[in-house]
């Protein structure tokens, strides 16, 4: 939604998961009620579309997390872990003993 983090499909899976559009705008409080009662208008008059458009989402999800790879991911974090391991243990040494 416009100005927010949010995007309507965030509100679609809500929706269709079954919570009240009250309790969608109080699990994203950057929306306005009449935001998410607007979003859901606008996905029951346009199902077919929106579906279309959140099935386009997830394939150009899992496309990118092919093309990262799942060892790629791994290796990235490990290196991250390791980086993070060694700042901690030169901390360590640099603490001056009483």
């Amino acid at each position: 939604m416009a100005g927010t983090r949010i995007g309507p499909e965030q509100i679609v899976d809500a929706y269709e998961a079954g919570p009240t559009p009250e309790e969608i705008a109080l699990r994203y409080r950057t929306l306005s009620l009449e935001a998410v009662y607007a979003a859901i208008t606008y996905y029951l008059a346009n199902q077919e579309q929106v579906k279309a458009y959140m099935q386009s989402l997830q394939r150009e999800d899992e496309a990118e997390w092919k093309h990262l790879g799942h060892e790629s991911l791994t290796k990235l974090l490990r290196e991250r872990l390791e980086t993070q391991s060694h700042t901690v243990i030169d901390r360590e040494q640099v603490t001056p003993t009483l």
